[in-house]
């Protein structure tokens, strides 16, 4: 054990790929979300973060009814408001701003962010909840399945998101709209093609994968006003290094940034882990501000 905690102890090659798999199946969903979203809107948009943290509540709070009709149903009008009402403020405060320089629906993104984490910790507190964790899809508690169980469903649900995403941009009329809004929204425009439309049917399927990994994450974080920062934080440096994520690229650096975090917590402490993750932001911004590599499409 060094100074600061790191050790140089041999590691278990099985647990170490076990972890990275269950990581990047808990995170995949939100980054793919956040990076749909900055392909169509050309910008940062971390408001994510807060329907991220408004998801992870919903599936710790306790509904009432336990998985009776009356829980199901208000479960998915909850999950239907969330949705609604981020559409509604990303529409109206964030893509107005659209077409307007990148700095300014950044902040506004940003500003939206901290309002929401201050308004969750007025509502709940800053403390760490795990009251009901787990509520998969309203019908069943994750939290009484063994971890080995929720890691086996975090995994099947991201690659089935993976396999559905896959075959909705390349094989269908809508995927292939959004690739061509995604590469040049005037150009897909002088097309025909109804950008507005694309956008706001990218945004909902983007609203719907961050919900999708608040469900997944739940039983393993909790909640709280600032849970939506750690993804965010990830998600930003593989959107600027992978590029668009209708391309295999993006997927792969994805990959290799989670595997490269469950590396070093592997030798370091957790606080360096994040530490390095900051450098490895500080390094994708001062490397090329819109992006490392240049993907063909």
């Amino acid at each position: 054990m060094g100074r600061f905690g790191w050790t140089l102890d041999m590691i278990d090659p099985a647990e170490l790929i076990g972890n990275a798999f269950i990581a990047l199946a808990l995170a995949y969903p939100l980054v793919l979300g956040y990076a749909i979203l900055r392909d169509l809107y050309k910008f940062d948009n971390f408001f994510i973060g807060s329907i991220y943290t408004a998801g992870l509540y919903l599936h710790v709070l306790q509904l009432p009814g336990q998985g009776d009709v009356v829980d199901i149903t208000l479960y998915w009008g909850l999950i239907f408001s969330i949705v609604v009402l981020a559409l509604l403020i990303n529409r109206v405060v964030l893509f107005s701003l659209n077409g307007a320089r990148a700095e300014k629906p950044l902040i506004a993104s940003l500003g939206l962010y901290f309002s929401f984490q201050q308004l969750f910790s007025v509502v709940f507190g800053d403390a760490v909840l795990f009251t009901n964790t787990g509520r998969l899809a309203g019908f069943a508690d994750l939290s009484n399945w063994t971890p080995e169980g929720r890691h086996a469903v975090a995994i099947i649900i991201s690659l089935g998101a993976a396999a559905v995403f896959a075959i909705v941009a390349r094989g269908t009329e809508i995927g292939m709209r959004m690739r061509a809004v995604a590469d040049s929204p005037g150009l897909a425009a002088a097309l025909r093609i109804d950008v507005n439309r694309v956008q706001v049917t990218g945004a909902v399927i983007a609203i719907c994968l961050v919900l999708a990994a608040s469900m997944l994450a739940a039983p393993e974080s909790g909640a709280h006003p600032m849970a939506g920062f750690g993804p965010m934080l990830l998600a930003f440096p593989v959107c600027m290094l992978g590029g668009s994520p209708f391309f295999p690229q993006f997927h792969a650096v994805l990959a290799a940034v989670v595997f490269g975090q469950q590396l070093l917590a592997a030798y370091i402490p957790g606080e360096w882990v994040q530490s390095a993750l900051y450098a490895f932001v500080l390094l994708a911004l001062l490397s090329r501000p819109v992006g490392r590599f240049r993907w063909k499409r």
